[in-house]
Parts: C-alpha cells; sequence; structure tokens
C-alpha cells in the first residue's frame, strides 16, 4: 500500500500502510527497531473525465467512438442527455437527431480512485446532405403520346418529385411523365428539405422520345382458348399442339398458360394435374396429393422452367425454378382465391380473390383492389401491366377494373352476354387486352386484334381460360 524511497514515503495502493522506523548502533547506543505504525490510506480522487477526441460537430446519420481521459481506474463511459439527438450505445454515439449533442464523459469506481462524472461537452449535429436524387426507372427511350411514372431514388425520405427542363418535349403532372413532343426530354429529380436531411437536386437525365410507333411484339398476334374437357383451339398465329379431348380426366381443367417461345402450353387441372404440350415441360404437379382447396390457376416464370399453381384458399405450389415467396394458405380469406400472375422479374406474384381483393407477395406491389367495392358480378380473373407496375381485374360480366399504369380500354360491364366471363388476357405492350366468356366469345379492346372465336360453335364443355401466343 507503500513504498519508501530515499526517505519519502509513496501511496502506492489503497488500504492500511504499516511503517517502522529503525535506528542504527552507534557509539553510544545499540540499534533498535520500533513498533509497527500504521496510516490508513483511502481512495483519490481522479481527474475530471472528459471526451478527449469531441468533434466540433457532426452530420445527421452519422457518429464516433469517444475517448474517455481521465487517471481514474475504473470502467470509464459516456452517456447522453439529449437521446432525441444523439445516442450511446455499445461505445459508440450516434448521431440521431439535429441540434446540440450533449455528452458527459464518467468513469467508475476502480481499485485506487473513486468515480467521478465530467461536465457536459457539445457536438452541435447538422442537417445529412442526401445522395444526390435519380430517376431510378428511367427508360431508355419514348413514343409521343405515351408516360411513365418516375421512381426517385436518394437516401432522404423526404417528399420527392421530378421536375422537366423540356415542357415542349415532356411534361410533369402529378407525378406521371407524359410525353407531349418529340426529341429529346430532359428531367431533373429533386428531394425536399425534411427535419434531419437538407433538400437536393440531381443532375439532368434525358432520353430520346420517338415519333415511330414500335412494332408490336410476334407473341401478341395469336391466342388459344382451352375447355374444362381439355379441348384447345387456335386463332391468329397461335398453333395448337395438341390437347386432351380424347382423354377421360379425373378433374376438370382451370388453366391454359403458353411457354415463352409459344410452341407450347400448360394445362392444369382442379386437382393440380399438369399436361405438358409441345415445347412446354412437366416440372411437377399436385395432382397424387390430398388438397385442401382445388387449383383455381397457374402461371409460368420468366424463364419458362418452372411455375406456380394456385388453390382456391390462396396456398402456393413451386415447382422447377419457380421460388415459393409466401401463400395465404394459413389465413382466414373473406372470398375465394380465383387467379394468379407474376411479377415481370418473377420475383413475385399478386393473388385475386372473388371480391377483388388482391395479396401481393414477393416483389409484388399493391396497386389498388376491389376489395372493399360492392360489386355487380364477382372478380374471375386479372393480367399484369407489360411494365410490371399495375394490373386489371376482369369480373364476370366483363366489367374491368385497372390500378397501377393499367389503363381502362374498355369493358362489357354494360352489355348482356350470352354467357359470362371467365378470364383476360394482355397484349405484350399492355395496351389492349381479350376477355373471353364460357361459350368461347371473344372480347378485344385497346390494340388487341380479334382474330376469331368460338362464340356460337358447340362445346362438349365450357371454355375456362385464355393464353396468348
Amino acid at each position: 500500500m507503500c513504498t519508501v524511497t530515499a526517505g519519502v514515503v509513496a501511496y502506492v495502493g489503497v488500504g492500511t500502510c504499516t511503517l517502522v522506523a529503525h535506528v542504527t548502533a552507534c557509539t553510544n547506543f545499540e540499534a533498535a527497531d520500533g513498533s509497527n505504525q500504521n496510516i490508513v490510506i483511502a481512495q483519490a480522487t481522479p481527474s475530471t473525465p472528459t471526451i478527449a477526441n469531441l468533434p466540433a460537430s457532426g452530420i445527421f446519420g452519422s457518429g464516433f467512438t469517444p475517448t474517455v481521459a481521465t487517471n481514474g481506474d475504473g470502467v470509464k463511459s459516456v452517456t447522453s442527455i439529449t437521446p432525441l439527438v444523439c445516442t450511446v450505445t455499445v461505445g459508440l454515439v450516434a448521431y440521431v437527431g439535429v441540434g446540440s449533442c450533449i455528452l458527459v464523459a464518467i468513469v467508475g469506481t476502480g481499485t485506487n480512485y473513486t468515480s467521478a462524472a465530467g461536465s457536459n461537452q457539445v457536438v452541435t449535429v447538422a442537417q445529412a446532405t442526401p445522395s444526390a436524387p435519380s430517376i431510378s426507372n428511367l427508360p431508355a427511350s419514348g413514343i409521343f403520346g405515351d408516360n411513365f411514372t418516375p421512381t426517385v431514388s436518394t437516401s432522404s425520405d423526404g417528399v420527392k418529385s421530378v421536375t422537366s427542363n423540356t415542357p415542349l418535349v415532356c411534361t410533369v403532372t402529378a407525378g406521371v411523365v407524359a410525353y407531349v413532343g418529340v426529341g429529346t426530354c430532359t428531367l431533373v429529380a429533386s428531394v425536399a428539405t425534411t427535419t434531419n436531411d437538407s433538400g437536393a437536386t440531381g443532375s439532368n437525365q434525358s432520353f430520346t422520345v420517338d415519333a415511330v410507333t414500335p412494332t408490336p411484339p410476334a407473341d401478341t398476334t395469336g391466342y388459344r382458348l382451352v375447355t374444362a374437357a381439355g379441348q384447345v383451339t387456335c386463332f391468329g398465329g397461335a398453333t395448337c399442339l395438341g390437347d386432351l379431348s380424347a382423354l377421360q380426366l379425373n378433374k376438370p381443367i382451370v388453366g391454359i398458360v403458353a411457354t415463352s417461345s409459344g410452341k407450347g402450353y400448360w394445362l392444369v387441372a382442379t386437382d393440380g394435374g399438369i399436361f405438358a404440350i409441345g415445347d412446354a415441360v412437366f416440372y411437377g404437379s399436385t395432382g397424387a396429393f390430398k388438397l385442401n382447396k382445388p387449383i383455381v390457376g397457374m402461371a409460368a416464370t420468366s424463364t419458362g422452367m418452372g411455375y406456380w399453381l394456385v388453390a382456391s384458399d390462396g396456398g402456393i405450389f413451386a415447382f422447377g425454378d419457380a421460388v415459393f415467396y409466401g401463400s395465404m394458405g394459413a389465413y382466414q380469406l373473406n372470398k375465394p382465391i380465383v387467379g394468379m400472375t407474376p411479377t415481370a422479374d418473377g420475383k413475385g406474384y399478386w393473388l385475386v380473390a372473388s371480391d377483388g381483393g388482391i395479396f401481393a407477395i414477393g416483389d409484388a406491389v399493391f396497386y389498388g383492389s376491389t376489395g372493399a367495392l360492392k360489386l355487380n358480378k364477382p372478380i374471375v380473373g386479372m393480367a399484369a401491366t407489360s411494365t410490371g407496375l399495375g394490373y386489371w381485374l376482369v369480373a364476370s360480366d366483363g366489367g374491368i377494373f385497372a390500378f397501377g399504369d393499367a389503363v381502362f380500354y374498355g369493358s362489357t360491364g354494360s352489355l348482356a352476354l350470352n354467357k359470362p366471363i371467365v378470364g383476360m388476357s394482355a397484349t405484350a405492350d399492355g395496351k389492349g387486352y381479350w376477355m373471353v366468356a364460357t361459350d368461347g366469345g371473344i372480347f378485344n379492346f385497346g390494340d388487341a386484334t380479334f382474330l376469331g372465336s368460338n362464340g356460337g360453335q358447340p362445346q362438349t364443355s365450357p371454355t375456362i381460360g385464355i393464353a396468348t401466343s
């Protein structure tokens, strides 16, 4: 607890310091030792703890690791008395707001020193500068008369907007860029100032708006119809490659999906049995399973190397390279599921119920539904736009409901139909759609071309679906 060096007693620890006095022998006296003499050594008061590396200022969203300076031998720490501006977690100061960050350095009681707290130390935290706003879905080109809804990418959560520097070529109204002329459309993305972030404006982003309408892809020139008995009829450029009309099926067919090449198609039955025709490949089925509810539809992946099946309870079955992103099978639904459609990149899908309720799964985005509306007739199917930023719902009376960037091109909702509508399919460019009724009647809208139908022709079973090719 104490040492003696060169006649000086030093207190080197806390506790009892025991000293003994000595005298050596001399001419008239013998050597002698004294008795033990004790001194109680108490803890010292440490130097005032301070944050040695305190910055003069900081930026919202950043932080620093403080270093506490003191001669105290206890545990050193820092606390914040302004938790709305800065917090301290596991020794790291994080700037969580804008204003004065007030910190206090502390040293705990150690072996030789008592505890102590320092004075308030202040860091001024300023607004952060967000990443430069940019339009993350800027098209490579556009066509006069078209439009798109820009998506602004930036680190700030402030209000985002886009303005046009070329109003004779493109304008921005209510967040939609419209192509009003031919030439170069130059747009600028911005984000507004928030409590914690300053506003920012991006650089000019440009693309060409052309007057020529692209030639529609070849896969818009035909369609196939299928009946519950598996009979397939083809119109336009679609080729019939075989069907199931000569077979005795265990369960009726409920859907048809074309391959990406247009040279094949799958048929699916209510028990999930899959029939691959043409260049369609069989990747599996639920035909041997005991299902809770019947299969009501299917969709193929973008590669054509897999597919999903959906049951009326929202259960999803994935085969081939189709990925299971979730289902509604564990939920109590208001109405049964009647169909599904995948997103453009195949990393998600929408399910639709007969009341028009939409369930967006994976990277599918919810753009709206008719779940809260009172419908004249139930929803029987849906189709996504070519951009994947919207979809149509179709009711059994041919009523059409458009959401997201889906455009309403017409419907049969006000007509007296011979038979109810059972499905729909969109054109490849998303500027039109076909609807099919149970008698095989075809109704075309937008740029969808009428190529023939089974309306008025005898059928052994009702038409249940349509697939474009």
